[in-house]
């Protein structure tokens, strides 16, 4: 006769998640300021005490914007080369705020996502530069590893001539293939990604 074995069932998750698991945070000289600025950042959102979290990224901002809402209290702020760390707080929220070059990245935990949202709209308001459009110019995705972030993408404007300027710089098969190319519109496709291929030196980038 078979032998049936009782089966164990797991229970519900708790209503207090972060108590499934012990947090420790280890700091040792490999880790920076803005390390401990980071971590320290997670820990309300951890406890549960903040549990929900909006964030924004910006990849060019206004010279001058601080990124800080009206009356947020800077607990944290670390400085290197090329990033900085700030965090700040208020009433039921949190504020991370990470910047590199022109960009950032900000981030809130609050004790409601309404009070999340609201908190990052008034950091982020106006804070993105957009440079006025010119003619020459083209915006250009860069996509990147970042040891910090990882893969990320980033844009930039870039001068370009148009394809009467730079014809002549093609071979005639090249640049006969190019006119039927530029002569195509966005009601001619239905896809987003063309893919130029072909030996080095003929012009793909």
């Amino acid at each position: 006769m078979r032998r049936v074995s009782p089966c164990r069932i797991m229970g519900a998750m708790s209503a207090n998640p972060e108590s499934a698991l012990p947090i420790r945070l280890t700091v040792d000289d490999s880790d920076s300021p803005s390390d401990v600025v980071d971590a320290l950042f997670l820990g309300r959102f951890a406890t549960g005490e903040q549990p929900y979290s909006h964030s924004s990224s910006l990849d060019r901002v206004k010279a001058g914007a601080t990124l800080l809402p009206p009356h947020a209290s800077v607990l944290r702020a670390a400085r290197d080369d090329d990033r900085s760390a700030t965090l700040a707080e208020g009433d039921g929220w949190t504020l991370l705020v990470s910047r590199w070059n022109r960009g950032a990245d900000v981030t809130v935990t609050a004790t409601s996502p309404e009070l999340a949202e609201k908190v990052l709209g008034e950091a982020t308001d106006g804070a993105q530069d957009e440079p006025e459009p010119q003619p020459d110019n083209v915006t250009m995705g860069f996509w990147y590893v970042s040891p910090r972030r990882g893969p990320y993408r980033t844009t930039r404007r870039i001068t370009a001539g148009g394809w009467d300027e730079v014809r002549p710089n093609y071979t005639a098969p090249v640049a006969d293939a190019m006119d039927r190319l530029m002569k195509v519109t966005p009601d001619d496709i239905a896809g987003r990604l063309l893919l130029l291929h072909g030996p080095p030196g003929t012009g793909k980038t």
